[in-house]
């Protein structure tokens, strides 16, 4: 489950969903829910 958080590579190509503008826009909306790396 913390896959999305502990290796994430942010080299602009869409590899997993958390790679995606939407889900980089939750992150900015609801950090304390993104900082938790069990949340999906």
């Amino acid at each position: 489950m913390s896959w999305h958080h502990d290796k994430r590579v942010d080299d602009g190509i869409m590899r997993h969903p958390d790679d995606s503008m939407a889900w980089k826009f939750f992150d900015e909306l609801h950090p304390s829910f993104a900082a938790e790396p069990r949340n999906v």
